[in-house]
């Protein structure tokens, strides 16, 4: 299926498409799902030599992954005293380092691949309408007591300069946070995961997970002649085994038990 029409649809450094699974493969991982998730774990166990085929219902990013605000900042969609309240300090602080540590990590491997078209921006503000400098210098000065980590508290005259607007006060700028090209970097992770022996598949949606032992598969996948992963009985999900099938309204999709 084509990309919803967006702006990182519209700006593709890379269009090439892969090809549905249509025959028996087997694999130490299995994946469901070629979102930020999905590939993500799909590089790093490709990294430690495992061989890994990646099933995506329709392209890869298609879904919220490849098509979000493209921002990277540490965080969660809650603050971390909610966090903190639900978890307890401790567990909240770890969650947040947890989160610093994913900044890193696609910073790291956006440097590393040198993927195209992805184009990281450092910097992102988070703004008020209203007055607040306080309790935003109180937040500043307890991210680099408790983490380390350092955010800049911008006044009024500095943020409007910056934004060219009257409607905001003051912000904190977070200069380790940044936007990039989120369909580009999941795109350029598939190329270094297929060049590392790792197979994706687009067009191939999962419906059913079939937990029979890997020592029984072959011989129900050879007498109903469907394409299938065969996973090692050391992951989760042992085996995935799919057919297609034609439906009436909509493009042939794979049938999984």
């Amino acid at each position: 299926m084509p990309y919803v029409d967006t702006y990182y649809a519209r700006t593709l450094a890379d269009s090439r498409q892969r090809p549905a699974l249509e025959r028996a493969v087997e694999a130490d991982v299995c994946i469901v799902g070629g979102g930020l998730a999905g590939l993500t774990a799909a590089l790093h166990l490709a990294r430690a030599g495992k061989s890994v085929a990646v099933l995506e219902a329709q392209s890869i990013g298609w879904g919220a992954s490849g098509r979000n605000g493209g921002f990277v900042a540490p965080g969660f969609a809650t603050d971390l005293d909610h966090i903190a309240r639900m978890t307890g300090r401790d567990q909240a602080q770890a969650l947040y380092r947890l989160s610093l540590e994913g900044v890193a990590l696609v910073r790291e491997t956006v440097a590393t691949l040198v993927i195209s078209g992805v184009d990281p921006v450092p910097g992102i503000m988070s703004v008020l309408r209203h007055e607040g400098a306080a309790a935003l210098q109180a937040k500043r000065d307890r991210m680099e007591r408790d983490f380390g980590y350092r955010l800049e508290f911008m006044d009024r005259e500095l943020v409007q300069a910056s934004l060219l607007s009257a409607k905001y006060s003051q912000a904190l700028r977070d200069p380790g946070a940044f936007h990039f090209h989120p369909l580009n970097y999941l795109r350029g992770m598939a190329v270094e995961i297929e060049r590392l022996g790792g197979r994706i598949f687009e067009r191939s949606a999962v419906v059913a997970v079939d937990s029979e032992p890997r020592s029984r598969v072959p011989r129900r996948r050879a007498a109903r002649s469907r394409p299938a992963i065969s996973c090692s009985p050391a992951v989760a999900i042992s085996a995935i085994c799919c057919r297609r099938w034609p439906a009436a309204s909509s493009p042939s999709r794979l049938m999984c038990w």
